[in-house]
């Protein structure tokens, strides 16, 4: 895992993505891959709650598409568009969402949930997010002869 800043879109450079890290990892299939990695920390019982649930019912470490049923049941929705903003910004096809929880003044791994975007997901988010930036903040980026 590498610590990173605020990182630039090479397509549209307009637009920026600030992951917790980026990493290189393998599969289950021993496939070599890279990806952004999105760490939340639980605090308040009801989200640590969700989130120990998402691990029984789906497992401690799960590979999952983005938008499937198993994407859904473990990223919550607030942090959805997050992780394949990530995925468009930085051009890689997976992502590391993981949950943690603080219990008795000690951190804890709940989920660890690798998730692998299909190109289209990631095109629609940049043709969504584009279509909104574009009015308001393109104009800093237009040259005037």
């Amino acid at each position: 895992m590498y610590e990173v800043g605020l990182l630039r879109s090479n397509v549209e450079t307009t637009v920026g993505v600030s992951p917790d890290a980026v990493c290189s990892f393998y599969l289950p299939t021993g496939a070599s891959i890279r990806g952004c990695v999105e760490i939340k920390t639980r605090v308040a019982e009801n989200t640590i709650n969700t989130a120990l649930e998402a691990a029984r019912k789906y497992g401690r470490v799960v590979h999952c598409l983005y938008n499937d049923e198993t994407f859904r049941g473990c990223v919550p929705a607030q942090n959805r568009a997050q992780i394949v903003h990530q995925a468009y910004v930085t051009g890689f096809h997976h992502g590391i969402f993981v949950t943690a929880m603080v219990d008795e003044a000690e951190g804890s791994i709940v989920q660890i949930v690798i998730v692998t975007f299909m190109e289209e997901d990631i095109i629609e988010h940049g043709r969504v997010l584009i279509s909104i930036t574009r009015p308001f903040i393109g104009w800093m980026y237009t040259e005037e002869a």
